[in-house]
């Protein structure tokens, strides 16, 4: 019989996921970006994702800019990962 996970494991698990699929090869792939599918995907696994649970289109996006930005901080200088999304 499987065992039975916790909540904090399922969600774990979900976010996982969700950042190996976000953070694919082919969004990074060229020159100086050794890494940084690995930096990413860590990044997103880790990312607190309570701020983003907000009806506040505002709210919303402060914390998309805030998270965007320490991605961006997170990153290997080299890394060129061509266009950004735009500010909400």
């Amino acid at each position: 019989m499987p065992r039975r996970v916790s909540r904090k494991e399922l969600l774990e698990g979900v976010q996982s996921k969700a950042a190996r699929t976000a953070a694919g090869a082919t969004a990074v792939r060229g020159k100086g970006n050794k890494g940084v599918v690995a930096v990413a995907r860590g990044f997103l696994r880790e990312l607190n994702l309570r701020p983003f649970g907000s009806r506040d289109k505002k709210a919303f996006a402060r914390a998309l800019d805030k998270a965007t930005d320490r991605l961006r901080s997170a990153l290997p200088r080299s890394a060129n990962i061509g266009v950004w999304r735009g500010r909400c």
